[in-house]
């Protein structure tokens, strides 16, 4: 498990769907992601997938997650009910963990929160993605949230 602070150098930019219901099971909601661009005949490429939420969805009961994306997207999609999403050019906390359980994930966003704190660093936003990147045909998930310059 490792936490830091990095610069992206370039945008990253996903297509996604509206999503409420995916932080918990994201491969599920890249599943129903996929079917829909594939019935839409939406290009998706799928090296990364990422749940865009907020703090607090993450940590209340009810609606967790804002959308569910695929990338890097080859460009803007204008098919409803898909649309691009941006990992901006910038300063971000990473968080890398294995434990992709609800368990999991909840614990990795409540200790990237207190690190955030401890480390000094601001948020720009109540922003947070959850961001997996494919490795070895699975997904390593990280805690992604922008920090202000």
């Amino acid at each position: 498990m490792k936490a830091m602070k990095l610069h992206l150098f370039t945008t990253t930019q996903y297509t996604c769907i509206p999503e409420t219901e995916t932080l918990f099971d994201p491969e599920r909601g890249l599943r129903r992601l996929k079917q829909l661009a594939q019935e839409a005949s939406v290009p998706l490429i799928d090296e990364e997938l990422a749940v865009f939420t907020t703090q607090e969805a993450v940590l209340t009961e009810g609606k967790n997650s804002l959308a569910i994306g695929a990338g890097p997207a080859e460009g803007p999609v204008d098919v409803p009910p898909f649309h691009t999403r941006d990992l901006a050019e910038g300063p971000y906390y990473f968080y890398q963990f294995a434990d992709s359980s609800e368990q999991g994930i909840r614990g990795a966003l409540q200790y990237s929160l207190q690190a955030l704190k401890q480390k000094g660093f601001i948020p720009s936003s109540d922003q947070v993605i959850l961001r997996g990147v494919k490795e070895a045909g699975f997904y390593v998930l990280q805690i992604v949230i922008p920090l202000e310059d």
